[in-house]
């Protein structure tokens, strides 16, 4: 965590698709609680209130600091993993 903590920036790919455990939520609110008003660079499946549900409000708060508006939603596109041509 430590070198997460001082990066320049932090690219957390697929967040939410941990397991729900105490764990998972305490890292995540430490790492949000980390990088506050720092660059972080997400990728999700979910949308905001799937991430509210889960992490709670305080966390998301953290988390859209300067996320809102710089998002980019990408939608009905073909899952191509696994085929085989």
């Amino acid at each position: 965590m430590a070198e997460i903590k001082n990066a320049d920036v932090v690219i957390l790919d697929n967040f939410g698709c941990e397991r729900g455990t105490e764990y998972s939520l305490d890292l995540a609110d430490a790492f949000w609680r980390d990088r506050e008003n720092k660059t972080v660079i997400v990728t999700t499946n979910l949308i905001g209130s799937d991430l509210t549900k889960r992490y709670g409000d305080r966390t998301l708060s953290r988390m859209k600091n300067y996320g809102v508006n710089n998002g980019i939603m990408f939608a009905n596109i073909s899952d191509h993993r696994g085929l085989v041509e």
